[in-house]
């Protein structure tokens, strides 16, 4: 369902695109779309990589359930890939509030220096996180000023991928609706 969907954001970005999973608390490369550019990151299905350093380990991680994500991030040792990696649970979970709230992740060269990688969960249609998708690429051409379109194009991927799995995102106005009717009922 999402090689398509993955094929098109390839298309716009010309940077490398991976799908991943949480697998054994780690990120599993499950599908990988090399940029087309020499000079480009690039990654091998099957690859495993650490969650707290990478934009889709981070992804994933951020929009895990309670008991799922405390468990998981239980298990993170903590290793120093650059400078830049996030070092400790204190850090790991502010930056994964942020995520939260924004709705996508990045990797400012915490994985490798020179590189800069922006991702976004996949949800299923029990709305749990299943994959995260990323566009990665150097930061010679993924700018600091890039991240924001490239974010959009990743959140768009993904929300294109969990609607092709069963996701509905909830119409804000229906929700809305559904509140107010709950306030009547719940005054008569």
């Amino acid at each position: 369902m999402a090689r398509p969907i993955l094929w098109e954001i390839w298309k716009s970005t010309r940077e490398t695109v991976n799908l991943g999973a949480l697998d054994q608390g780690t990120v599993l490369y499950i599908e990988v779309i090399e940029s087309p550019h020499e000079f480009r990151l690039s990654s091998r299905v099957g690859t495993r990589r650490s969650l707290h350093a990478t934009a889709l380990g981070k992804a994933l991680a951020a929009f895990l359930a309670g008991e799922q994500k405390e468990r998981v991030l239980a298990t993170i040792q903590f290793q120093p890939l650059t400078p830049k990696t996030i070092m400790n649970l204190v850090q790991f979970r502010q930056e994964l509030e942020i995520i939260r709230k924004q709705g996508y992740a990045v990797d400012d060269e915490e994985t490798t220096l020179g590189a800069r990688c922006v991702s976004a969960p996949i949800l299923g249609a029990n709305r749990e996180v299943v994959a995260a998708v990323s566009v990665s690429g150097p930061v010679t051409r993924i700018s600091p000023a890039q991240v924001p379109a490239l974010a959009a194009a990743v959140v768009n991927a993904a929300r294109a991928i969990s609607a092709a799995m069963g996701f509905a995102q909830p119409d804000l106005e229906t929700t809305e609706a559904r509140s107010d009717e709950k306030a009547v009922s719940s005054v008569n």
